[in-house]
């Protein structure tokens, strides 16, 4: 027993002397730092020692291997910036990403200036031995990867963009893997396809180049030493860990560096604590419907006419309701509607009198009803909702409602068919299957960043074709080549057809005009050749 103990022992001690890892959660939504906070906690268990910069951090943790430098003032940052938009009229889905864009500068650049992570960046020593950053197109916080020497590992707790896609060398063509940021399937019709190629074109060409200057300002700016692009830097990330699962998302060839870690932070389920919940619960003799859209969206700010169409359609149904309300009361309440700011979600929606779950259709939501086996009405507000509900609707485990023309009669409609239609079998099956796993998703998780840190990143693992250029990645040096060479030949062709035409066109034309001669003309030529 003790040889095995000792081999044991040699083969983790890298392991088990812990590593020094840099955590940045730059993106302000509470949902978001449930899938890194189920990470750093095992990398603490393993006995990491970690520096995380967090907009939600875990201040009564308080774990003696972790510093954590707080955000927190970031949120109220992205509501103005929430605000903003929802009240400026956008038509396509560039122009939503471009607004979006201008906020998250403006929100970066807030971040940058707190005052402890300039002390990071100024005063500190500290060397990194990994540093994992969210993915999600912050690239200025890619660069402390650069600044501190250390491998890059990005995360992200939904499906990440195209262009991220691209960066790490994975199949990414936006007719066949649409991008998240467009709500439609890989089965486009002709409009959806140019849609997709429109949407893809502009941003490579032009929003792309936009964007990316702007973030180079910034790292300018605040990390001046840094040498690499936006760019250059989000293709020097080593490994790319995404909070999706083969079964929800559209399957496509990816590169050994991107790991789906899809349903990491779904725990088994709590028996409900809260006092006035668990009594609602007990105490309720009908099923009950959970509503919520999540931390970034409150039910309380919804304008008048959705509120009204939902609390008409409650009234009338014959099961109780539990609503996310963020106020202390609400005015004209159902008797039959429960109201609370907030819940243990999973562990509410694993409740066996839960019959459905009207959900805004973030990443981490739909997680946690396939994993407890609750049908879900879908109803998007912005970002990758409106793509994830259609992925739903398309799995029969939800409808999709757009909110915008949402009224009495297809509320109805939709809570009907998804607790009377196939959804709740369907969902079932999903659940089943996607519980049917080989490894843990953390464990998988901290296995990869693991390997990253004892490797100093993954050059072994590396796809080269990811630093082609677009236009050889597509051919376009073939192709115009193949257009000057096919233009040359034409050319060459015209201009022997135009010599050959000259040698025929003599004789014919003498003859032509012979036969065209004047008969007066032919006698005096006649005669003169007597004489």
């Amino acid at each position: 027993m003790w040889k095995f103990l000792i081999i044991y022992l040699i083969a983790t001690a890298n392991v088990i002397n812990g590593a020094n890892i840099l955590a940045i959660f730059p993106v302000p939504t509470q949902w978001h730092q449930k899938i890194y906070r189920t990470l750093t906690e095992a990398l603490e268990d393993r006995g990491h020692k970690l520096t995380i910069i967090s907009t939600d951090p875990q201040l009564g943790r308080n774990h003696r291997n972790t510093t954590e430098i707080d955000m927190h003032f970031s949120h109220e940052l992205l509501k103005k910036a929430i605000f903003s938009m929802s009240t400026k009229e956008v038509n396509t889905e560039l122009e939503s990403l471009s607004e979006w864009y201008n906020f998250e500068f403006e929100i970066l650049e807030k971040q940058f200036q707190n005052d402890d992570v300039q002390y990071l960046l100024r005063n500190s020593d500290e060397k990194f031995d990994a540093v994992i950053v969210e993915h999600v197109g912050h690239t200025p916080w890619y660069a402390f990867a650069e600044y501190f020497n250390a491998p890059l590992i990005g995360i992200s707790a939904t499906e990440v963009t195209l262009e991220n896609h691209e960066a790490m060398g994975n199949n990414a063509n936006p007719i066949r893997d649409p991008d998240i940021l467009l709500p439609t399937t890989n089965q486009m019709t002709f409009q959806d396809r140019f849609n997709a190629w429109h949407f893809y074109i502009f941003y490579n060409f032009y929003y792309k180049n936009k964007f990316h200057s702007k973030f180079d300002e910034l790292i300018k700016k605040f990390m001046p030493d840094i040498k690499s692009s936006s760019q250059e830097l989000k293709q020097k990330t080593d490994l790319l860990l995404i909070n999706t699962h083969p079964a929800m998302q559209f399957v496509r060839p990816m590169v050994p560096t991107t790991i789906q870690i899809g349903f990491m932070h779904v725990k088994a389920p709590k028996e409900i604590e809260n006092g006035a919940l668990k009594s609602f619960l007990d105490q309720s003799d009908k099923s009950i419907i959970y509503m919520s859209f999540g931390s970034a969206v409150k039910s309380s700010d919804l304008q008048e006419p959705f509120l009204r169409t939902f609390k008409n359609v409650f009234k009338s149904l014959p099961y109780n309701i539990i609503w996310i309300w963020e106020m202390d009361g609400m005015p004209d309440k159902p008797d039959n509607v429960f109201i609370t700011p907030w819940v243990p979600q999973a562990d509410l929606l694993a409740h066996p009198k839960i019959k459905l779950f009207i959900t805004h259709g973030g990443q981490l939501s739909i997680e946690e009803s396939i994993d407890r086996g609750v049908p879900m009405v879908v109803i998007p507000f912005f970002g990758d909702q409106g793509a994830n509900g259609i992925r739903i609707q398309n799995l029969n485990v939800g409808v999709l409602l757009n909110i915008h023309f949402m009224d009495e009669k297809n509320l109805r409609q939709a809570i009907d068919e998804a607790i009377h239609g196939q959804c709740k079998e369907n969902v079932l099956n999903l659940q089943s299957f996607i519980q049917d796993e080989q490894m843990k998703p953390v464990d998988k998780a901290v296995w990869w960043v693991e390997h990253v840190i004892k490797n100093n990143g993954t050059k072994h693992l590396q796809y080269n074709g990811k630093n082609v250029p677009f236009w050889t990645k597509y051919m376009l040096d073939f192709v115009l080549i193949g257009v000057v060479i096919l233009h040359c030949i034409v050319w060459i062709i015209k201009l022997l057809l135009g010599a050959v035409f000259e040698r025929i066109k003599a004789p014919i034309m003498k003859r032509i005009m012979r036969k065209n001669e004047n008969p007066i003309a032919k006698k005096i030529k006649k005669k003169k050749k007597e004489n």
